[in-house]
């Protein structure tokens, strides 16, 4: 079901709607997507969430309940469950990077700011559709082109400013793949759990 409550995304975009959307991940290290909503009606209207967040989801708790169920299982009945002591780094590392992937695309399809108080939609439906924008208008000898904004405003908007969000969006994902390359070497690197933990995104 649906949560209410209005906030403003870090994107400085005004949300109020919010559901819950693809869960990502192994278990029990789980990403649950949030998508942002300006309201009710955008969603109504299929229009793309304003501000998607990534919320790291540790099953961990669950496991227990699960396994016990498990032993209802054809076959299974009478097993004995074991205490697992196999968090090795490995198995932090793949947690951690689970984490910072989440991170990264929520990063990666956040609204791309071409002004002040302008930002344009930057999932992926919303850069095929700038891609197709930019190369239509220049077809046919187009300056502006009426655009739904990701605060849900239709403005009228130049083509240089269409093709600085697509450049925008560019340069933004190339940049979030050098620096997510980094820390996946970071979490190769790391000799601890600790030091696994300590691996975080850039401010």
């Amino acid at each position: 079901m649906p949560i209410l409550k209005p906030f403003t995304a870090p994107n400085g975009v005004p949300v109020s709607y919010h559901r819950l959307g693809n869960v990502d991940g192994r278990f029990p290290d789980l990403s649950v997507q949030v998508q942002s909503y300006v309201d009710r009606e955008a969603f109504l209207a299929g229009r793309p969430p304003a501000y998607m967040h990534y919320m790291a989801f540790d099953a961990s708790a669950m496991a227990a309940t699960l396994e016990q169920a498990a032993l209802g299982i054809e076959g299974l009945a009478g097993g004995t469950l074991e205490a697992d002591e196999t968090a090795d780094l490995d198995a932090a590392r793949a947690r951690r990077w689970i984490k910072l992937k989440a991170e990264r695309d929520a990063r990666d399809t956040a609204p791309i700011e071409i002004e002040p108080g302008v930002a344009l939609d930057g999932d992926t439906q919303s850069r095929s559709d700038i891609l197709g924008a930019v190369v239509a208008m220049q077809l046919r000898g187009a300056t502006e082109k009426r655009w739904r904004c990701a605060d849900n405003v239709m403005r009228d908007l130049t083509l240089e400013q269409i093709v600085a969000a697509g450049l925008g969006i560019e340069a933004r994902r190339q940049h979030l793949i050098e620096v997510s390359d980094g820390l996946w070497q970071a979490l190769l690197a790391a000799q601890t759990v600790a030091e696994v933990e300590g691996v975080t995104w850039p401010a």
